[in-house]
This record gives C-alpha cells, sequence and structure tokens, in this order.
C-alpha cells in the first residue's frame, strides 16, 4: 500500500512538470489536451468534451502515398 502511495506522488511530480512543459512550449500533452481558457477573464470554461473529427484534404493524403513508394525502380546491371 505504502508503494502505491509514493508511486501517485511520483507521478504528481512528474504530472505537474509535464504540465509545466506543455504549457510552456505550446504543444498539447495528455494531461493538458482538454484545457480551455477564456484569455478575457482568465477562467476555465465549463462544460462537457465535444470531439470534432476534422477531414482532411486528399490532395495531402494522396502526396502522402505516393512519397511511400521508391522514387525509382531497380535495373539490372551491365556487365
Amino acid at each position: 500500500m505504502d508503494e502505491r502511495e509514493n508511486r501517485g506522488q511520483q507521478d504528481g511530480g512528474v504530472k505537474e512538470k509535464v504540465v509545466q512543459l506543455s504549457v510552456q512550449s505550446g504543444v498539447s500533452s495528455s494531461f493538458t489536451a482538454f484545457i480551455a481558457v477564456n484569455k478575457d477573464n482568465s477562467e476555465m470554461i465549463q462544460g462537457p468534451l465535444v470531439r470534432r473529427n476534422i477531414p482532411t484534404p486528399r490532395v495531402f493524403a494522396m502526396a502522402c502515398r505516393k512519397m511511400a513508394r521508391p522514387m525509382c525502380a531497380p535495373v539490372p546491371m551491365s556487365k
């Protein structure tokens, strides 16, 4: 039981560091991905989480598929 409590305290320290680094660098983490702040009054926005699927352009997807293929075909070497 003591090990679990110690592990929880250690995880709390790691969580604080991850949140601090995430906020400083502007990169989302598993601890900060759903935080929203109204900059007008510095209050957290309350309410349910909303999931939005944002479609990616098909042109970009096609370009990525083409990049995954080799640019040239193997050619037998002449003797």
